[in-house]
């Protein structure tokens, strides 16, 4: 029994379980993706943000610098030095450039090369000051790709340098040093070339700078070249690694690829790739300068290799809200989990419930239908033996009526001749006994003519057709006043409906209420009947008001059954059959008969047919 039970609630409880998880499960995961993705948008928003100021600064960094080679290339103690070249000449410019690399410490070369690239004169940073180098330290940098490359612009143009690492007589020098250069070609005044001036900016400092300003930040900001090698690293990856041959491959789309392609065709956005969110900007120094209208048109001649890539590599474990966000929804989900189980769990149970109560109820109702078929037989074969009685009392009582007036006729009849014969022989009481005798006669008679008249409803048969309710009140009404020539009467019959039903039958209702209504009103000057109706849904309802001495309603029950009266016969005559009669006669109609009244106020009588039909 137990295992019959599980199956049954298992078979019931997993799809609701399942359809219920499903439900809510895809609901949850809508609504985290919105939320997620709403975060994700708020972190691409700030980064994209941060990414913009980034390059700002390193803008503004580099115009200030390009606008120091642009100020000491017209500097009269350059311009004396290149006409004179003493030693004079050299102190007054090495005061001129002083103060020029104290206000940045990244200058940390500034060379002239003649038009041969033969250093002609080279000043270095060396411990927070800047030093004149020795002639015989001067080096040749004619092969040079800066120096080849600054030989071909045009007067008043300046070559920005893409960023690799400093080489010193053909070293990568120790420890690396990250650096740019700024050429800018100087002419004499007969726009005969002079040489190249070159500002060597180390960006060592920059670098680490920008890597520390990030520690308030969620992930890591990176420096790329254009072809995706790393400039400024976490320890994580090799930077400058085209500068070593060991490290080729050490670049962002080797292990970046489908974001590396994203940041070759845009020029700014976000990559979500895997579990890693990418916001990415692209700066170009000869670009960027001259689209902020710093410099001229033509004033900056950028190296291809030039472009930079700011990039924000977010791992999303180290969004703080998302991962707040994921562990609140975990939470949510669990408790979501355990809700569906009980909600699935009571309903299971109700449903296998229910089904359980509906077996036990198809139980009851076949022994209930088995028992209601041996009650109905009972009943019918009661009903039948009921009907054989009915109908034998009322052939009874048919023939005791009828059986009954023989008799009476022979003593009216004999008490008429005693009156018309021997009236005269009779002394003392005769005379008043034979009245009593004729007028007891004349009342049995009466009562047997009512039992045979309620035994002939009983007995016939309904002959239904279409009444004009209307046209039968009337000819009742003239009938009832013939019958009580000494009264005066009131009448107030409103419009009433067709209705279908046997016409006799209906007409002998309409007899006895209105004679009654008459009768029992007859303590009144005038008597005062009004005749109406109201309509339901189903049925009319008929009412006969008289405004005679009505009755004590406590007795209402006594009112429609045979031989029971509420008057005295004395006061008013009659037998105690016709409100009987009337009942039966509704009853056959379908109908219902009730009374309303106070005693010495009236009464009213209703009856209710139902309206028309063939049926």
């Amino acid at each position: 029994m137990k295992l019959l039970f599980k199956r049954t609630f298992l078979a019931v409880f997993i799809p609701i379980f399942s359809f219920l998880l499903i439900l809510i499960g895809s609901l949850s995961f809508y609504v985290y993706q919105k939320e997620k993705s709403r975060i994700l948008d708020s972190t691409k928003t700030t980064f994209s943000e941060h990414l913009f100021q980034q390059s700002e600064l390193i803008r503004a960094m580099f115009a200030s610098t390009i606008k120091d080679l642009n100020y000491l290339a017209l500097n009269a103690s350059f311009l004396d030095y290149l006409g004179t070249s003493d030693l004079q000449a050299q102190k007054d410019l090495l005061r001129t450039m002083q103060p020029l690399a104290q206000q940045n410490w990244n200058y940390r070369q500034v060379r002239f090369l003649d038009w041969e690239g033969m250093e002609k004169i080279r000043f270095n940073w060396h411990l927070d000051s800047l030093h004149l180098v020795n002639a015989d330290q001067l080096q040749n940098k004619s092969d040079r790709y800066y120096f080849i490359r600054s030989r071909q612009l045009k007067q008043g143009q300046v070559y920005v340098s893409p960023v690799d690492l400093n080489v010193e007589h053909g070293t990568i020098e120790v420890p690396h040093q990250a650096v740019i250069r700024f050429c800018k070609p100087i002419y004499q005044s007969d726009d005969r070339p002079a040489g190249i001036l070159v500002i060597n900016q180390y960006l060592n400092s920059l670098f680490q700078w920008l890597i520390n300003r990030n520690t308030n930040l969620e992930g890591d900001i990176i420096l790329l070249n254009q072809e995706g090698y790393w400039l400024t690293s976490n320890d994580e990856h090799v930077p400058f690694g085209f500068m070593f041959k060991e490290h080729q491959n050490e670049k962002f789309s080797t292990f970046y690829p489908l974001a590396w392609e994203q940041l070759q065709n845009n020029a700014q956005g976000e990559v979500l790739n895997n579990d890693r969110l990418i916001v990415f900007r692209k700066f170009s120094l000869g670009f960027d300068l001259k689209n902020n209208k710093l410099f001229q048109e033509d004033e900056l001649a950028g190296s291809p290799e030039s472009q930079w890539l700011l990039v924000a590599n977010i791992p999303t474990t180290k969004i703080q809200a998302l991962q707040e966000m994921n562990r609140l929804f975990r939470l949510s989900l669990l408790f979501t989990i355990f809700i569906l189980f009980c909600i699935a769990y009571i309903i299971s149970w109700l449903i296998h419930r229910e089904k359980e109560i509906i077996k036990e109820l198809n139980v009851l109702n076949k022994t209930l239908e088995h028992k209601v078929t041996e009650r109905t037989t009972e009943l019918q074969k009661s009903n039948l033996e009921l009907k054989a009685l009915n109908e034998e009392l009322e052939a009874f009582t048919y023939s005791v009526s009828h059986d009954l007036r023989a008799p009476l006729r022979h003593i009216s009849g004999f008490a008429d001749l005693l009156v018309k014969k021997n009236l005269a022989d009779l002394t003392g009481q005769g005379p008043v006994y034979l009245n009593y005798i004729k007028q007891s006669t004349q009342e049995m008679n009466q009562l047997i003519q009512d039992l045979l008249n309620f035994s002939r409803i009983i007995r016939s048969d309904l002959n239904r057709t279409k009444i004009n309710m209307s046209k039968l009140v009337k000819e009742v009404q003239a009938t009832t006043a013939e019958s009580f020539p000494d009264q005066k009467v009131d009448w107030t019959i409103s419009a009433l409906p067709e209705v279908y039903g046997d016409r006799n039958l209906l007409r002998q209702v309409w007899i006895n209420l209105l004679s009654n209504a008459i009768k029992y009103s007859s303590n009144q000057k005038i008597s005062k009947v009004e005749i109406s109706y109201q309509q339901q849904k189903k049925q009319f309802i008929f009412q006969v008001k008289d405004n005679g001495v009505g009755f004590d309603e406590a007795y209402s029950h006594k009112l429609f059954k045979t031989f029971q009266r509420l008057h005295s016969s004395e006061d008013y005559e009659g037998t105690g059959i016709g409100l009987a009669i009337v009942r039966k006669i509704i009853v056959r109609h379908h109908g219902e008969i009730w009374a309303k009244s106070q005693a010495g106020e009236g009464a009213t009588f209703y009856f209710s047919l139902p309206k028309i039909t063939n049926k």
